[in-house]
């Protein structure tokens, strides 16, 4: 539908795969896509931020944070706990691949790339 109101060297597609796999890359292509010297990569790319995590104690959260930001912020550290996601059920993740599929196969030839991995 982009491609109705947007010319295709006017559009930029990234997928998730390859930032997660090697974000250098996909940064370059979006900084030569609009006019940036690529040459300047952040020291913290590919590094993750906003990590999944869930807390030891609901109470000590919703007493941080009426506390100051820095004594909340402190609790908050100690309190969290880093983890994933659960693993996507697999009867779910069959039936969204199902759903998508011809759409994935329409992206896959308008982008000429490899997109198998995605398919049921």
């Amino acid at each position: 539908r982009l491609t109705r109101h947007f010319a295709r060297d006017q559009l930029l597609v990234l997928l998730f795969d390859d930032l997660r796999d090697d974000a250098t890359a996909p940064f370059a292509a979006a900084a030569s896509f609009i006019g940036v010297d690529p040459a300047g990569l952040p020291t913290d790319l590919g590094r993750p931020v906003n990590r999944y995590y869930r807390y030891r104690s609901s109470t000590a959260s919703r007493l941080a944070r009426r506390l100051p930001r820095r004594l909340a912020n402190g609790i908050g550290r100690v309190n969290r706990i880093d983890t994933t996601y659960e693993p996507l059920d697999p009867r779910v993740r069959a039936e969204l691949q199902q759903r998508l599929a011809d759409d994935n196969r329409a992206l896959a030839t308008w982008l000429d790339r490899d997109l198998s991995a995605w398919a049921p």
